[in-house]
């Protein structure tokens, strides 16, 4: 992953967007740091993707990895450092914190700036999270939309349709509390969890209002630029951006069944389309946005922002 800040650690799946420092003992110190707190913070960490026996009471992810990498790194596709790239001019606005999730799934990540190793003493204290969950995927965006509903009224996260699982193995982990502990091998237990799940996951369906309205997306993104600069709020704001995050502006073409959202998600559908026909499902055109692009035209060196990064590369 490239890092975008040097000035302070990161994690696994989280940068910080902040000015660079050049001094070499600031960088070992931060490194001191960060095994320190890897040490002291990782080991009883709940996973990222709830816990079974309390489905469908979604646990939020709290689990972090660190990583520290490339102090010099550059943006996607360039060869320029990131404070050459071009900045909008816009009025000035005091310090925000901001908190970008790029890949929200099924909202199992969109708390987890809270649990960045010393945020409190590096945020700006006494000031609201605005954060900006990414979801591409048509069918689960509609369940991020209510998950961001819900937290900005103060509500907790609705319960999650179908378990909240982003790989093969963590829904097998579901298996007993569905019934098919005993079916057999895996392939009988995915056979017996996708039978008991039929129902719910052919309600999964696309929201053309959402994830087909360019309008609503662009005044999303747009939106981000002034949000929290002029009337304070007190609570945290969650906005979700219902596109890919990519190096290009315009649109991907992603394909996947309603299964596939419980292992890993939809794929992008590539020139060659057996892949498509070997793995079935829908075919969805979505979004894509620079993802590089808007950071920089949304945010400033006066903003504490964490991206994390759960997304599938493209090729």
């Amino acid at each position: 992953m490239c890092q975008l800040s040097s000035r302070v650690p990161s994690v696994s799946h989280t940068c910080e967007l902040a000015r660079r420092s050049t001094r070499p003992p600031l960088l070992q110190a931060a490194r001191s740091r960060v095994k320190d707190s890897r040490q002291r913070t990782t080991a009883n960490m709940p996973s990222c993707y709830g816990d079974p026996l309390q489905f469908p009471v979604l646990r939020r992810c709290s689990r972090l990895v660190t990583n520290w990498q490339n102090p010099n790194c550059t943006a996607a596709g360039s060869v320029r450092p990131l404070e050459q790239l071009e900045h909008v001019r816009r009025k000035p606005c005091k310090g925000r914190n901001i908190y970008i999730d790029l890949g929200a799934n099924w909202c199992n990540t969109l708390d987890i700036f809270q649990h960045v190793p010393n945020v409190s003493a590096r945020s700006h204290t006494g000031k609201p999270w605005h954060v900006y969950a990414f979801e591409a995927s048509p069918l689960i965006a509609p369940y991020v939309e209510k998950c961001c509903a819900a937290l900005n009224k103060g509500a907790p996260l609705p319960p999650p349709p179908v378990p909240p699982t982003a790989s093969s193995g963590q829904l097998l982990a579901y298996a007993e509390q569905l019934g098919c502990a005993k079916a057999g091998g895996k392939a009988a237990r995915f056979a017996c969890m996708s039978k008991q799940l039929s129902s719910v996951l052919q309600r999964l369906e696309p929201q053309a209002w959402l994830s087909s309205n360019a309008s609503l997306l662009s005044h999303r993104l747009r939106a981000a630029r002034l949000r929290g600069c002029a009337k304070p709020r007190l609570r945290n704001s969650f906005h979700l951006l219902p596109a890919a995050a990519g190096h290009l502006p315009g649109s991907m073409r992603m394909a996947g069944t309603p299964e596939q959202m419980l292992r890993g998600g939809a794929f992008r559908v590539l020139s060659n389309a057996s892949r498509v026909r070997g793995r079935g499902g829908s075919t969805y055109e979505v979004a894509q946005v620079d993802i590089i692009r808007w950071l920089l035209r949304s945010f400033t060196k006066d903003d504490f922002v964490v991206l994390k990064m759960d997304a599938e590369p493209q090729p």
